[in-house]
């Protein structure tokens, strides 16, 4: 496992289920690594890992070859997906 550190403007980052109905720019980040091919399927997850603050662990050990080069990508999700 690694740790991912990153920042975000504009947005407020919260724990899924906390944020104020009518604000819009409230939620939590997703990480993906290689596109899908480093899901964690094993919790039925459509990412690698998710987080509501920096740093994010990301878990390489879900990529088939954990060692090596990666692209990794954090994205912004609202509450309600």
């Amino acid at each position: 496992m690694k740790v991912l550190a990153f920042s975000v403007t504009d947005f407020t980052l919260a724990a899924p289920g906390t944020c104020p109905i009518t604000d819009g720019a409230c939620g939590h980040v997703h990480l993906k690594i290689d596109g899908d091919a480093c899901d964690n399927t094993p919790m039925m997850a459509p990412y690698n890992a998710a987080g509501a603050a920096s740093p994010l662990t990301a878990n390489f050990a879900l990529c088939a070859k954990p060692k090596g080069a990666h692209s990794a990508l954090l994205y912004l999700e609202h509450d309600n997906h």
